[in-house]
């Protein structure tokens, strides 16, 4: 998201839960990846929530990247 806006207030009162939310996909997600009874219908619902949530988790990480000074020896390592 190139220009992404930091979160707000009210925004990080439920970055827990979103990254929370997150955790749990990903745990259901290899459940269902283990399970061969699982149908087309239930992977794209999983896909669409997994997708909300890295769409989330990816905003949460974008705006704490925003809020971080810029390091006093730039970005070359060499």
């Amino acid at each position: 998201m190139p220009g992404a806006q930091p979160l707000d207030i009210d925004d990080w009162r439920g970055v827990g839960e979103r990254l929370g939310m997150a955790g749990d996909l990903l745990d259901h997600a290899a459940d269902m990846l283990t399970d061969h009874t699982v149908t087309p219908a239930q992977l794209r619902f999983l896909l669409a929530r997994m997708t909300e949530s890295l769409t989330d988790v990816h905003r949460i990480a974008e705006s704490r990247d925003a809020r971080l000074p810029e390091p006093a020896y730039g970005d070359d390592f060499t």
